[in-house]
């Protein structure tokens, strides 16, 4: 169910497959390591089921559905965020465009 939600609000911005993949699977790899025994893919479907019930009450359903799986991806210290991040920036195939993108429609105008 998440998974197909999410792709539906991806589509919205880019029908790249592989972006589309390599979105989803970094949100898949990060939320199934062993040391996650809460915030975990189950965690996530069950925010967005508690969300959709007041969906109506929501102007921006897409941010909810990126902060949602995004929220917490990276799962430690301070220190493994910026270590995280850091390797991020540094990975050429990884999709910043469509990142870029959906960073500006979530910012509201001046």
């Amino acid at each position: 169910m998440l998974k197909d939600i999410f792709i539906n609000v991806i589509y919205k911005y880019t029908s790249d497959e592989a972006v589309i993949d390599k979105l989803w699977a970094d949100i898949e790899n990060a939320y199934q390591k062993s040391n996650r025994s809460y915030h975990n893919l189950d965690h996530l479907e069950t925010i967005v089921c508690d969300l959709d019930k007041c969906r109506s009450y929501i102007n921006d359903w897409d941010v909810v559905i990126f902060s949602t799986c995004y929220h917490d991806v990276v799962y430690n210290t301070l220190k493994t965020i910026m270590r995280s991040l850091a390797l991020l920036t540094q990975d050429e195939n990884y999709p910043w465009q469509t990142c870029r993108q959906l960073k500006l429609k979530s910012v509201p105008p001046k």
